[in-house]
Order: C-alpha cells, then structure tokens, then sequence
C-alpha cells in the first residue's frame, strides 16, 4: 500500500480497498466534504474512484462492538457465530455463521432491531469457525513439519510428502525410527485406526553412510 493509500485511509472513511492489478484505490465516503479530503489527499498520486457509502470505519468498528456484546448473550447465535469484522470493501458489518437459516436471521434482526440499528449495516454470511491447530493436531492429508510417533522411538517431524518407484509415502529422519516399525499421526492412540499412516521401509546406515539421516516411510 503506497503513501497515498495510506494517508486515505487515515482520513477514517467508511474504508478502503485497492484492485491490485487495476492498480486502483477505492474509498467510501458519506458526502462531497469526505470525498473532497481523499482528493486533496492523494493530490493525483493513485487512481481513486469514490463510492457512496453510509458509514465510517468508525462507525462500522463501534457497530461491530455492540453487535459482539448481544450475540455472546444469545443461546441461539453464540454457539454457531464464527465471526465478525467491518467489511471495509462492502461498507457494511459482516457477521458470520457456521450456518445460516431463517431462524438465524430473524434472532439477527430483532438484536439490531433492539439496538436500534439500520438492517442494512449488517451482513451475515455462512462461514465455518477456523479450527486452531498445531504441529501435534490430527492433520489431513499429511503435511510436511507435522508431528508423527515411531512406535519404537517415540515422536518425530515428516518431513516431506513424496514417491517412490510409484508409491506415495513420506521422508523422515533417520534417527528417530526403526525399520519396519508403523509410523502414527500425531500419535498412537487407541481406537484410532486412520492415525496409523505408513512403515518404515528404508532407512540410512549411519554406520555406513555417514552423509545420510533419511528414511522412507511407505503409506
């Protein structure tokens, strides 16, 4: 974002947003005054196309605020919200939903009705919740820099998905598995038959071939 861009969106429009490969910047404002100060701003130094909007990013940020306060209440709508944010390119709150149906929308309107807000700020979409997850998650398909276990050695990094002479599989250190032992991820767990994912099939000598710490690990 250059200079310009920058000193737009410090002007607290209703937002900004750029087409990278029109090389364009488009900024809401509520009236002449606000589209006058991004001009004077940019004095000719970006392509900017002014749209109408009805909010600022203030007004949009303090929306979202209040609007995050009334859905932690709701036993309809906490456990299925997945989140909320201004939408600068829209000029609108986005709320979003693991699912949407018609009795989510009508609990989102009678809490902006309540809030005495207009309908039209608030946009919901259908969007699961980011699951967080680590290098010790359950993680498909396999990945390099994950965790997996050796049964003989205890845990490891994959290192990296490949094939050999046509079968898939997987490159690990050396060191940290046996040959022909079964190789977990994240680990060993009971009842979990999909965990178990390949077989040490190759493995370097270290005693022979000291340029190597490298195994093979067939799916």
């Amino acid at each position: 974002m250059d200079k310009a861009t920058l000193a737009v969106k410090e002007l607290k429009n209703g937002g900004v947003f750029i087409n990278a490969e029109g090389g364009i910047v488009f900024a809401y404002v509520k009236d002449e005054d606000g589209g006058r100060k991004v001009l004077e701003t940019v004095k000719g130094k970006a392509k900017i196309i002014l749209l109408k909007g009805e909010y600022t990013s203030e007004q949009l940020k303090s929306l979202e605020k209040t609007l995050v306060k009334e859905i932690a209440k709701s036993g309809l709508l906490n456990p299925l919200w997945s989140g909320i944010s201004p939408g600068y390119t829209w000029n609108k709150v986005i709320l979003r939903f693991g699912r949407v149906n018609i009795n989510i929308l009508k609990a989102v309107e009678e809490i902006v009705k309540k809030l005495d807000m207009p309908l039209n700020a608030v946009v919901v979409k259908e969007q699961l919740k980011p699951i967080p997850i680590s290098r010790e998650s359950y993680i498909r398909p396999l990945m390099g820099g994950i965790k997996i276990r050796d049964e003989d050695h205890g845990k490891c990094t994959l290192g990296f998905i490949a094939e050999r002479n046509g079968v898939r599989g997987f490159v690990t250190a050396g060191h940290c598995v046996s040959k022909g032992s079964s190789v977990y991820q994240p680990t060993d767990l009971s009842g979990c038959s999909s965990c178990r994912v390949g077989t040490v099939v190759v493995k370097s000598d270290p005693n022979t071939t000291r340029d190597s710490d490298s195994a093979w690990d067939q799916n």
